[in-house]
């Protein structure tokens, strides 16, 4: 009798599965979660779990027909051309020293071109290539590029974002990136056309030696950050946190004056070594450009520099760039011949280590004795220095760019975070008062559930992987001077309406479940086989779970 009733049961069943291959427009069949690509030097037991094994002769072909969660095995894979990655896709090598890039010729470049939310990482890269990170037909955002090591050569940037026409890219973080040697720039930003933009922009404790040095540099102008490069240009949210650069042709951190710069912040850097060419003109340590009019705060604290040729620090037709506790050991502060061009007048600022003196120098050097009222905070007379009473702001006076510490509460204002679904995207930002934005996000204690991942902007994303909670969490935001703040959060991860089972996938298993049941009733929200909680088990529940079927 039981035998029966299963026999009837996988009938039913069967007539379902045809009846929800029609409903979804495709069959039926169990979701490959992960793709995993093997190098032709890969070992025997890698290459047999793989999805695709290469043939070490244009590789890129392969990486480009596939999407998703991509996996790249140990050894090495060769580009001969130009691999491109898709949307909405993660492609993640084995690590650093452990999976290998290999490009063959100059223009050989892996390209995250016209899509939004892309991953790269976890591998090294050799021969003459680079990433590309553009927009020239669409805006585009959500991009993380980590733990990558490069001695690529025959290139302008290793790095590279460009950004054509009207267009822009959002949302991007390279993290623990290295450019090792270099035949142009490190890091690159550049456009094209009418008003090319970049938002939110972080540099984390990436590494540029020696760009530029080797004889074989492809331009002169080769430097290790170029932070805004083309004229038309808008770069809008831009944080470099611990980076440093040992060597550069021109400069190491360097940006154009006529490019539009809003909100920059440039913290805990290191720039030593630079000007290696004859001439030392536009060898600084650090090369900030103004832009016009005095719009835009370019923001410096807690960076060091050291054996720059050209100077530790050159503000170029600066307007408004503060700077907190930059260390230059050489004491070689300098302005550039064009300090006034166009509609740009400046000064040199600079605070004592104790943040309570501040000292204005005007164009010559020479420092400015006047008292200043910054807006309800004031800045008493005392020679040539200056004391803050009280706490103190970023502020434009009179053409003198002048700053002091922020010490108004930073707060973290989410007080809840919604709950998350197995196999559903998830997407939550964080969001804080007080202090001085931009901010920095990072865990302080816990951890996220499996599948979830928090940016440095404070965006919480992912697909959520195990259902389970609350689980705690502290978050920490630092504002763009050190100022920070926790929050402690709990986040539940809830199996889908469609997992009745509630096993962490929607599949026969479930349907079963549903098919012993069909016809019941009960109040709606009282039982799992009543799917869409309308009081029935029926045909209904059933194409619920076909539409979100996984396997």
């Amino acid at each position: 009798m039981r035998t029966l009733i299963y026999v009837k049961l996988f009938g039913v069943l069967a007539v379902f599965a045809v009846l929800f291959s029609i409903l979804i427009g495709e069959p039926v069949r169990a979701a490959t979660n992960i793709t995993i690509i093997a190098a032709s030097n890969a070992t025997a037991a890698e290459k047999a779990e793989a999805t695709y094994v290469c043939t070490g002769t244009n590789d890129q072909t392969i990486l480009n027909s596939v999407s998703g969660n991509v996996q790249l095995s140990s050894g090495t894979f060769h580009i001969d051309g130009i691999w491109n990655l898709a949307a909405n896709s993660t492609y993640l090598g084995s690590g650093v020293g452990i999976t290998f890039i290999q490009f063959y010729n100059k223009g050989d470049r892996i390209y995250i071109q016209n899509v939004s939310n892309a991953q790269l990482g976890n591998f090294s890269m050799t021969g003459t290539g680079g990433i590309t990170l553009a927009a020239t037909n669409g805006n585009y955002q959500d991009f993380n590029i980590h733990d990558i090591y490069s001695t690529c050569t025959g290139v302008g940037a290793v790095f590279y974002i460009y950004v054509n026409g009207t267009y822009n890219l959002s949302n991007i973080t390279y993290a623990n990136c290295t450019a090792y040697a270099p035949d142009g720039s490190g890091f690159q930003v550049d456009g094209a056309g009418a008003t090319p933009t970049v938002n939110n922009l972080t540099y984390y404790k990436c590494y540029v030696f020696n760009a530029g040095v080797a004889p074989t540099r492809t331009t002169i102008w080769a430097v290790g950050f170029d932070f805004a490069e083309y004229s038309g240009l808008t770069v809008n949210g831009l944080q470099a946190i611990d980076c440093s650069v040992n060597g550069a042709w021109e400069s190491d951190f360097h940006m154009e004056d006529v490019p539009t710069k809003e909100n920059f912040v440039i913290t805990g850097c290191s720039a030593t070594n630079a000007g290696q060419k004859p001439d030392p003109t536009y060898g600084y340590g650090y090369l900030i450009g103004c832009v016009p009019n005095g719009t835009g705060d370019i923001i410096e604290y807690n960076n060091t520099a050291s054996n720059d040729t050209g100077g530790d620090l050159d503000l170029d037709a600066i307007a408004h760039t503060p700077m907190i506790d930059c260390i230059s050991p050489s004491n070689s502060l300098k302005t550039a011949t064009d300090i006034n061009q166009g509609n740009c007048s400046g000064v040199i600022v600079n605070l004592d280590p104790t943040h309570k003196e501040l000292v204005l120098y005007s164009n010559n050097g020479s420092a400015v004795d006047q008292t200043i009222n910054l807006g309800g905070y004031y800045a008493a007379d005392d020679g040539n220095n200056y004391t803050f009473n009280g706490e103190s702001i970023v502020v434009q006076f009179n053409n003198y760019a002048v700053i002091g510490l922020v010490k108004t509460t930073t707060q973290i204002t989410t007080s809840s975070l919604p709950n998350g679904t197995v196999g559903v995207a998830y997407s939550q930002t964080l969001a804080a008062t007080g202090g001085m934005a931009p901010y920095t996000w990072a865990l302080a204690s816990g951890t996220l559930p499996a599948g979830l991942r928090l940016s440095y902007s404070g965006v919480i994303s992912g697909t959520p992987t195990t259902a389970g909670g609350p689980t705690s969490i502290t978050f920490q935001v630092t504002d763009n001077v050190g100022t920070s703040a926790t929050q402690s959060l709990s986040v539940i991860v809830v199996y889908a309406a469609s997992d009745v089972n509630m096993d962490g996938h929607v599949n026969a298993l479930d349907m079963i479940l549903i098919s012993q049941d069909l016809g019941q009733t009960s109040t709606p929200g009282w039982i799992r086989e009543d799917v869409n909680n309308d009081g029935v088990i029926n045909v209904q529940d059933l194409i619920i779970v076909g539409q979100h079927w996984t396997g």
